[in-house]
């Protein structure tokens, strides 16, 4: 009997320490959030612009996806519209935290998988939905104002902790504002360093320290725009997301994502 009482017990004390070591295990695991802004102004609107940005978050969900798998989930992904009014409207028609696998939890791997999977597909039907058959805004891009909101998310006490800090921008890039006209600004490097000083001045400079950034559309769509605005919009943005503190590069601005990889 106590020779019984002995295996018991021991058996008790391994069962919990290899639970405690998992849970210790998941806790150092280095999670990312992932922010995704969409423009959805007119200048946007053409069906063929819409469907790869469509196409490029279905890449990422599949990629998140394979990631959950990877490392026991945890990982949380999010999309919001950029609109003529992107802070007072930032509703993310996108919010998903995907669960962290438990070998306690109700229906064991199976049903992990599964609802990971149902995650996956329910968020590329709404934005299906959202990207193809929802309005354009008539005609403002805030963009600046879009980052305010991310921001908020990446700082803000749900997001602050999480290891990897992803932004991926689906946008033309040209900011349209009572403030700022990108079509008719003349971008020069002393025209950026103005316009920049001025946000960081009024308070409306974003603390996107630590966050990648990827620009998945840059130009897309718009006819008719000469080179040297194209590099122009880009040589703003480069300097902007670098005055934020953010991780942009020219090998991540682009018509099309590219370059997209998440950390294993």
């Amino acid at each position: 009997m106590r020779r019984k009482w002995i295996i018991f017990v021991f058996s008790m004390f391994s069962l919990v320490w290899f639970l405690s070591g998992c849970q210790g295990t998941a806790s150092k695991r280095k999670h990312i959030v992932v922010l995704t802004l969409f423009d959805v102004s007119g200048s946007t609107a053409r069906k063929e612009v819409r469907q790869q940005y469509l196409q490029d978050l279905e890449k990422i969900l599949e990629e998140m996806g394979e990631r959950q798998i990877a490392v026991g989930g945890g990982d949380k992904l999010l999309s919001a519209l950029i609109t003529e009014n992107s802070l007072a409207t930032g509703k993310f028609f996108i919010d998903i935290s995907f669960p962290r696998y438990s070998i306690t939890m109700k229906g064991g791997e199976f049903s992990w998988k599964n609802k990971i999977k149902k995650q996956i597909e329910e968020a590329k039907k709404i934005a299906e939905d959202v990207l193809l058959r929802g309005p354009s805004t008539p005609r403002y891009t805030d963009l600046m104002n879009s980052f305010q909101l991310a921001a908020k998310i990446f700082n803000g006490e749900e997001c602050k902790n999480f290891t990897y800090k992803y932004l991926v921008v689906f946008s033309d890039m040209f900011e349209q504002t009572p403030r700022y006209d990108f079509f008719d600004e003349k971008l020069t490097p002393a025209r950026i360093k103005e316009i920049i000083d001025k946000e960081r001045r009024e308070g409306r400079l974003p603390n996107l320290a630590g966050v990648k950034v990827w620009v998945a559309g840059a130009s897309a769509g718009l006819k008719g725009i000469p080179s040297s605005k194209i590099y122009q919009i880009r040589d703003f943005w480069l300097a902007y997301f670098s005055a934020c503190g953010a991780d942009l590069t020219n090998e991540r601005y682009s018509t099309t994502l590219i370059n997209f990889s998440l950390p294993e």
